[in-house]
């Protein structure tokens, strides 16, 4: 899980908590602190957004050098940020978008794998001129690198989910069947994750949730299709009651998501 959130600038020494990765405090040993971040550039964290992979969220971070707020801002957001980086670094920098993405903007993850932004209204009522940044009305998608159609030959397709019951639904630690064929040789980094949508206000996004599925049996034939055996999570305490996406991962490329619904039965 990332967790990260502020509505102040982080200073030099503000910490950047990754939870499970890399088993930081198991079982109460603080000896191992989570990495102090001397940033290039000030930044506030009031949002982050999961994308297809267990262990690849996104954050959509503002850098800045004034304290958030909402009426009259001067400074623009900045290009998305992957908290992910190669030796020594922490935050990988995406492409930047021209249009300011400020208070009460929204984004949400879309089954295809790409993230729907909308919004941006930080003054009191609509206002369209005459302030530095007018209440936003255009639609943006962000398309992260491995959706792009170089990686479609690699990608899980045709993906589809039987059940016991009707409508895709499942209930708790239930096993349940996902098909998807597969053009390239079947390899152990394979997982199957289910995501819960949130529900957002205010540019925070509450209640997102993903979930590893176990994967019982998994077998592939000659002509590339693939049978997999999952199993549900155990109770509502690890996935509430509801719909999720479910997202088939080979080798780090996402299939398109496919709703699924856990219930108790």
């Amino acid at each position: 899980m990332w967790r990260i959130g502020s509505r102040g600038v982080f200073s030099s020494q503000t910490r950047q908590i990754l939870e499970g990765l890399k088993n930081m405090w198991k079982n109460g040993d603080h000896r191992q602190q989570p990495q102090v971040e001397n940033g290039e550039h000030a930044r506030a964290a009031p949002n982050a957004r999961h994308d297809h992979s267990p262990n690849r969220p996104s954050s959509n971070h503002k850098r800045c050098q004034e304290r958030v707020r909402w009426m009259g801002p001067r400074i623009k957001s900045c290009p998305p940020t992957l908290p992910l980086q190669p030796k020594k670094m922490i935050f990988t920098i995406l492409k930047s978008t021209k249009i300011a993405r400020m208070y009460h903007s929204s984004a949400v993850l879309l089954p295809d794998g790409r993230v729907l932004v909308a919004g941006s209204n930080p003054n009191n009522k609509y206002t369209f001129r005459n302030v530095p940044h007018p209440t936003e009305l255009r639609l943006q998608a962000f398309v992260p690198p491995h959706v792009g159609k170089e990686f479609n030959g690699r990608r899980p397709q045709n993906v589809s989910i039987s059940t016991s019951g009707k409508d895709e639904i499942v209930g708790y630690g239930e096993r349940f069947r996902v098909k998807f064929l597969l053009k390239t040789k079947l390899s152990k980094m394979i997982a199957f994750t289910v995501y819960a949508s949130p529900f957002n206000t205010h540019s925070i996004s509450m209640n997102q949730r993903m979930l590893v599925l176990r994967c019982k049996d998994i077998n592939r034939t000659k002509d590339g299709l693939v049978n997999a055996v999952l199993e549900a999570p155990p109770s509502p305490k690890v996935a509430p009651s509801g719909y999720y996406m479910l997202t088939v991962l080979h080798n780090g490329i996402p299939s398109t998501s496919h709703w699924i619904k856990f219930i108790h039965t």
